[in-house]
């Protein structure tokens, strides 16, 4: 398990509700699997709340995420590298509320760990602005719902059961809470917090975030004890950065069914709807069971909880850095969001790769001292900003 405090930016979110496609619900369903044992063990790479695991196809190592609030995704660059056959089109929600038409191809073969699959199909998507995470697709809920899967955050592994887990077997987990899955098997649990309860709360392992709250009529960060914000790009969906306000508040009574949860924090935007992420599921081993409708938690770690504060959040595009985001407690009078970074602690941060900023950011900064091109390009504003992130 990751040690420290951590800024609790909920940098994206990967689920892709279905709109339409009765053909393509069917092809979900089509795909056939190889593997020895009834259990099967995955070596698992958690960064940046995301859980990373390697995939083969075609003999090629590729690098996916575990994403049960999608189906599975390839980047467009793996579509052309492998020239896989189109069997359709389907349109797709993201996170925030966009809906666009997407090719779906077929995968003849791919492999995860000692699992075999052949004959899957994928959404071709494209990752290029989900910078500095090196994604080539998603593991997601047309494979996941095969088997039910115990996840161990803290050890990097899962387990996958082709037979349905015996709740006897999982001592020390709390359990079962229900879990029902939609047409893409994507799982849903009853979920509630303070005063709100939702009968529908997706567990999405494509988040980087912890709870998200449905924007409800009459929602008050202010009614919360600790709360922030964060304006501009504060998640990025499959369409894009997601612009706007996020609300970020300390919760300390969330229940999934009849068991206390404890406390996280959560967010609500404009778009956002009741689910769960990697920054709430990361203090627990977590069993979701798919052949038994029920999904199980043992507590590992207590949350450590800070809210966003004084954080100015950059992204990359055209060659160079620009201010995507920042949080409350930040003076932005001199910068707006989209204004080009001149230069980061001295470094020049135009006509870079996108591999020189990801380097440049990897690591927090003890000092920061930050230059924004100001419009016209040849003024300079120099900003007093605490933490930089991207």
């Amino acid at each position: 398990m990751r040690s420290g405090k951590h800024f609790v930016y909920g940098l994206f979110f990967f689920s892709s509700a279905i709109l339409s496609g009765c053909s393509y619900y069917s092809q979900l369903k089509k795909g056939s699997f190889k593997y020895s044992g009834g259990q099967q063990e995955l070596d698992l790479d958690y960064h940046k709340r995301l859980l990373f695991v390697e995939v083969m196809i075609n003999g090629k190592k590729k690098r996916f995420i575990l994403d049960s609030g999608a189906p599975n995704v390839i980047d467009k660059s793996l579509q052309d590298e492998f020239d896989f056959k189109r069997m359709g089109s389907i349109g797709v929600n993201d996170v925030g509320g966009r809906s666009n038409k997407m090719d779906y191809v077929k995968i003849p073969e791919l492999k995860m760990g000692m699992i075999t699959v052949k004959n899957t199909v994928a959404i071709v998507g494209d990752f290029s602005h989900f910078t500095c995470y090196g994604i080539d697709g998603i593991v997601g809920t047309n494979i996941m719902s095969h088997f039910d899967w115990k996840l161990d955050y803290e050890n990097e592994k899962a387990y996958l059961y082709s037979e349905p887990i015996d709740p006897e077997s999982l001592e020390g987990f709390e359990g079962p809470i229900s879990m029902q899955p939609n047409q893409q098997f994507s799982p849903y649990i009853p979920m509630a917090v303070h005063d709100q309860e939702s009968s529908r709360t997706l567990i999405d392992l494509g988040s980087a975030g912890a709870v998200s709250l449905k924007k409800w009529k009459g929602f008050d960060p202010e009614s919360f004890v600790d709360q922030a914000y964060i304006y501009g790009a504060s998640s990025i969906g499959m369409h894009g950065a997601v612009l706007g306000y996020a609300n970020y508040v300390r919760l300390e009574l969330v229940r999934f069914g009849d068991i206390d949860a404890g406390s996280s924090w959560g967010k609500a935007s404009e778009n956002s709807d009741f689910s769960i992420g990697n920054g709430f599921l990361e203090n627990f081993d977590v069993v979701m069971s798919w052949k038994g409708n029920a999904m199980y938690l043992r507590e590992v770690n207590e949350p450590e909880i800070e809210l966003p504060d004084q954080t100015l959040y950059l992204g990359y595009r055209d060659g160079g850095a620009y201010v995507k985001a920042y949080s409350s407690g930040l003076t932005m009078d001199a910068a707006e969001i989209g204004d080009r970074i001149d230069q980061l602690n001295g470094t020049p941060m135009q006509n870079i790769t996108e591999e020189e900023f990801c380097d440049i950011l990897e690591e927090p900064l003890e000092e920061v001292s930050v230059s924004v091109l100001g419009s016209p390009e040849d003024v300079i504003y120099y900003l007093d900003v605490p933490k930089v992130k991207y």
